[in-house]
């Protein structure tokens, strides 16, 4: 009979067991088993005195090395389209000068590539002119977080775009295992953000493109500076002014509608179809299908989402049934009815969370019954804090759409 290794490879450990080969419908037979602990490798930074893994740190140079070589091939992309429909020149020289043109002979800079941003709003630009403000959105097409992705999808394929927004607003990111030092650059560039949108909003620009031109000419910095480096003269960081690709999405359909009047045979509609997909299209976030394991009830079938709201309404039951309740003390502990079980699992369907005095008043027990899930801490005389945990995905919905609305749609949706 063929012996089998089973290894569970972690961050710091090695998990090994070795079994005999077994029949189907027999229980395997252990041989030996064991674990080797060890230290996570890594290394502690010099300002805050924090670890950082070297399994972080690979992480980070890998989405920074993909995210220079998916620039690339974009810029390639755009400037083969540029180049191929006259909006850019074919020389490599001119194109050189092009690019890199800047001030007239006053000293002014009225060929920067913001500043051709503002005139193409209402003036004629020369084709290789536009063709420079177009690659210059390219290069800085603003910023997508993933929930602007996921309000894109909602947005398209339910048209709720207002409950999109609500659903999804910008707030702390749900991924727990990102640096704290990255959550914090974050929520300085999602407050930029929200500053530069609600500024253009007022009315001091029409666009991302104006909005910087103006603040250009005012002699504002614009670009961001970074941080400071040892050995140089102390300066304040400055993140500079952020836009989101919605913005520079925007300010490509005004330019092209004010430049479209001006050379109709070339800015044509396929050509701007060609360009606003070569320039702002995104992947697709990785489907994780692949990774779904079966039902463990259902073998054929793939494991439900835990979002969906038939698993919320499993994992309330679940979570229910497991509860014991001692009504008063020195009374005996026992498990809920169903009728119980019924009472507050429809409560829970309707908030995402029930404290446990809302729960003893649904049950119609006194305030001084306990749950064996109330109590923690040694010798169980610590009181939890929160309480039973409901239908979140549906506390959401109702909250975005209002309960009417929410309860009329109908099961499919």
């Amino acid at each position: 009979m063929a012996t089998i290794l089973g290894l569970d490879l972690g961050t710091n450990s090695i998990g090994w067991a070795l079994l005999k080969e077994y029949e189907l419908g027999k229980p395997p037979v252990e041989l030996h088993a064991g674990v080797y602990v060890f230290p996570e490798p890594g290394e502690l930074t010099n300002n805050e005195r924090v670890f950082v893994s070297n399994r972080l740190k690979r992480g980070q140079t890998r989405r920074q090395r993909r995210q220079l070589r998916r620039r690339r091939q974009r810029m390639r992309h755009v400037t083969r389209l540029l180049i191929e429909h006259g909006l850019l020149p074919a020389d490599p020289v001119a194109r050189m000068e092009l690019m890199s043109k800047d001030r007239d002979q006053s000293g002014g800079r009225p060929y920067h590539p913001f500043m051709l941003r503002k005139r193409g709003l209402d003036e004629e630009l020369s084709l290789h002119e536009f063709g420079r403000c177009l690659h210059h959105i390219a290069r800085r097409r603003g910023y997508l977080s993933t929930r602007d992705l996921m309000r894109r999808t909602l947005e398209e394929s339910l048209g709720l775009d207002h409950v999109a927004t609500a659903l999804l607003e910008e707030g702390p990111n749900s991924d727990a295992t990102a640096a704290e030092e990255e959550q914090k650059e974050r929520s300085k560039l999602l407050a930029r953000l929200r500053e530069v949108r609600e500024r253009i909003r007022a009315g001091e620009a029409r666009t991302i493109g104006e909005f910087c031109a103006d603040r250009l000419a005012q002699g504002t910095a614009v670009r961001a500076t970074g941080k400071r480096k040892k050995g140089r003269q102390a300066r304040p960081d400055t993140l500079g002014w952020r836009a989101d690709r919605f913005m520079h999405e925007e300010e490509f359909e005004r330019l092209w509608d004010a430049q479209s009047r001006f050379h109709p045979g070339v800015l044509t509609s396929s050509l701007h179809d060609q360009l606003f997909h070569a320039i702002f299209s995104q992947r697709p976030l990785a489907s994780k299908r692949g990774l779904i394991g079966p039902c463990q009830f259902l073998p054929s079938r793939k494991r439900l989402a835990r979002a969906s709201l038939l698993a919320q309404r499993c994992s309330i039951l679940q979570s229910l049934v497991n509860v014991q309740l001692q009504e008063s003390a020195g009374w005996p502990i026992r498990r809920l009815t169903g009728d119980e079980v019924g009472k507050l699992a429809d409560e829970l369907d309707r908030r995402d969370r029930l404290s446990w005095d809302d729960a003893k008043t649904v049950l119609g027990v006194s305030k001084s019954a306990q749950f064996s899930n109330e109590l923690e801490g040694k010798g169980r005389t610590k009181r939890k804090t929160g309480g039973f945990t409901g239908n979140k995905t549906a506390a959401a919905m109702r909250e975005a759409l209002g309960a009417d609305r929410w309860h009329s749609l109908p099961p499919e949706v």
